[in-house]
């Protein structure tokens, strides 16, 4: 720490104090990080051992400016770097080289090129893997969540042009999978999703994971790569 004032004889005793008292909360900082990154690491370690995951949930979006909120339910599946996320209305396919978004309400299917880089593209190796690079992370505690006994986590995103302020993951103490996933962005607006229903290793086809074409000719699509 570098004292300025040339007043430091005058400054001794509460620089002194300054000084340990920073020292004590950067060590405070540094092993509340180091345990949120033990309970990350065993979540991920776990979760990537799995052939694959069943997922079901229920997810909250709340805007706070406009105030406003919407739930639905939906289902996750997940096969290596492989997903399909149904959201009702909604329905997105990744085959690791695309992303396909079936918007159901209007019958139409956009086909795009798969980013890596999107921020808010939470695939499922960032989601299990984010500790690992471009967050700071904090371990909060322990707290009950939908009945289940679980450890807290706070990630923050280190790129200052980053639209999410916070990630907050609630993994159980018990089987180390992940309960609730919570998103916070700049502009006041916030997901929530509870995992209601958890079934690793489950066989599953690679065409789960595309877009029928046969089965749904009726659908307009639209291909951006």
């Amino acid at each position: 720490m570098k004292i300025k004032n040339r007043w430091v004889s005058v400054l001794i005793v509460a620089g002194s104090l300054l000084i340990y008292g920073d020292i004590a909360a950067q060590e405070n900082m540094q092993q509340s990080e180091i345990q949120a990154k033990k309970v990350l690491k065993e979540m991920a370690d776990k979760t990537k051992a799995y052939s694959t995951i069943d997922m079901e949930f229920s997810a909250q979006y709340e805007n706070k400016r406009t105030g406003d909120k919407s739930t639905s339910n939906g289902t996750l599946k997940v096969k290596g770097e492989k997903y399909v996320l149904d959201l009702k209305d909604m329905v997105t396919y990744s085959d690791e080289t695309s992303v396909s978004v079936w918007q159901k309400t209007i019958n139409e299917l956009t086909i795009s090129d798969h980013d890596e880089e999107a921020e808010g593209d939470m695939t499922p190796s960032k989601l299990f893997g984010a500790y690992e690079v471009g967050y700071k992370l904090h371990l909060l505690g322990d707290k009950t969540v939908n009945g289940e006994e679980c450890v807290e986590v706070d990630l923050y995103p280190t790129a200052q042009k980053s639209a999410i302020v916070r990630i907050r993951l609630s993994i159980s103490k018990k089987t180390k999978q992940l309960k609730r996933f919570y998103q916070q962005y700049k502009l006041g607006e916030t997901l929530t999703v509870d995992v209601k229903k958890f079934v690793p290793n489950k066989p599953m086809e690679d065409k789960e994971f595309a877009f029928d074409r046969e089965l749904h000719k009726e659908v307009e699509i639209i291909d951006l790569r």
